[in-house]
């Protein structure tokens, strides 16, 4: 066969490790007004990693200022494209130790972050916070309703929430988009159904498919080696880094199924400028230089294959970490390179297996050069992200779900 696509033979709770120079100076300048954190700019440095009690907490790039939101230590690390860091010793060890400013609650400007966010039905429910007079719903990163006196709210429109707070002070709590950097909001998804007793209801969880049998194959198998038959999914946005031989076709491409997947599906896939930032990787090069500098356990699969996706996933199932490559030296063709891109990609979502059942399907076993997903493929892809479906559920949990 002249490709085997993706794939991943799972390995639960495995962890990864990465060397880098410390060869950059200290940041100096460090300095802490209110909430803002600031320091001096360095030369060769392109970016700055804000660390919290000697723990990493987020990355600052293009910026010499930071907006603190949780009291404790904190110190600057800098950084350049060429991997290479600031000195990262911890007092205990020998050396310089880190130059840090501590933040209290005293000098609070901003509140923190809403914590126990949960859903229930149609009710929406948070943690108290000391210092808060009220709490602002937002629904999709957007400002919908004001609560006071209550730790609950009743939802009624379909979407995602989240829960920022506030005082008479003026002050709120963090509010930054996912899109720019940083820590991203912690919300919940309301999909508009609430189970009603002795009531017809439509928003029942469920499945409807029109081959739930193909659904099974492609979503609780895997192709290469033995995992268990078990749904795999990802509960978080797929945060991807492109390197490589990135031509213009294969960048357009690339974008052009993002797209798509972005939307058939609720997580959202997003690219990133920063390795240090992904949760997934996109290579375009051989399989060789894949094995060698991203996944060193695809060794023994990319003699075989033009194309390989590689995934991590927990005890739960959960997808948490991957990698994917396109062979565009042996999968010469655009139109080959673009078939494999979209299958990879695709099953990078949790759809580990091929079928020889439907030609037209990307996920189809023998050659193929399908470059458009059909409508079983955007079928199987929907029901795989269904809220009903959750990872770890086994073919009978999936054979009660369906309609």
């Amino acid at each position: 066969m002249n490709k085997i696509p993706g794939l991943l033979i799972g390995l639960f709770c495995l962890f990864s490790a990465y060397a880098h120079a410390e060869n950059l100076p200290k940041v100096t300048g460090l300095a802490l007004s209110g909430d803002q954190l600031t320091w001096d700019a360095q030369d060769g440095a392109t970016g700055y990693n804000i660390h919290r009690d000697y723990a990493y907490f987020d990355t600052v790039r293009g910026a010499l200022s930071y907006t603190v939101t949780e009291p404790g230590n904190y110190h600057v690390i800098s950084f350049n494209d060429n991997g290479e860091y600031g000195v990262t010793l911890e007092p205990e060890e020998a050396g310089q130790p880190y130059t840090f400013v501590t933040y209290t609650e005293a000098d609070t400007t901003t509140l923190p972050k809403v914590t126990g966010l949960a859903l229930t039905g149609n009710q929406l429910t948070w943690d108290a916070q000391d210092g808060a007079t009220g709490y602002n719903i937002h629904l999709d990163y957007q400002y919908f309703d004001t609560v006071r006196g209550a730790l609950s709210y009743t939802v009624t429109e379909p979407g995602r929430y989240h829960v920022i707070s506030f005082n008479d002070n003026g002050q709120f709590g963090v509010t930054r988009d996912p899109e720019e950097g940083g820590q991203p909001y912690t919300y919940v998804e309301y999909n508009g159904c609430v189970e009603q007793a002795g009531l017809d209801n439509s928003c029942a969880p469920g499945l409807s498919l029109s081959d739930p049998d193909y659904f099974k194959e492609v979503a609780l198998n895997v192709e290469f080696g033995s995992a268990s038959s078990e749904i795999r999914k990802w509960l978080t946005d797929i945060r991807y880094f492109v390197s490589g031989e990135v031509t213009a076709e294969l960048a357009a491409e690339l974008d052009r199924v993002v797209a798509e997947l972005n939307s058939l599906v609720g997580v959202q896939l997003i690219e990133v400028s920063d390795t240090t930032e992904a949760n997934f990787q996109i290579f375009f090069g051989s399989g060789e230089d894949y094995a060698n500098n991203l996944e060193p356990n695809a060794l023994d699969l990319i003699g075989n294959n033009n194309g390989l996706v590689w995934l991590y996933w927990n005890s739960e199932f959960e997808i948490y970490r991957g990698s994917m490559y396109v062979d565009v030296f042996r999968a010469s063709s655009g139109e080959f390179q673009n078939h494999i891109l979209r299958e990879e990609l695709t099953q990078g979502l949790g759809l580990l297996n091929d079928s020889f059942k439907y030609p037209d399907s990307i996920f189809y076993e023998p050659f193929s050069l399908v470059t458009e997903y059909s409508a079983i493929d955007r079928e199987v892809i929907q029901a795989l992200y269904d809220d009903a479906v959750l990872p770890g559920m086994t073919e009978e949990d999936i054979d009660q779900l369906i309609q």
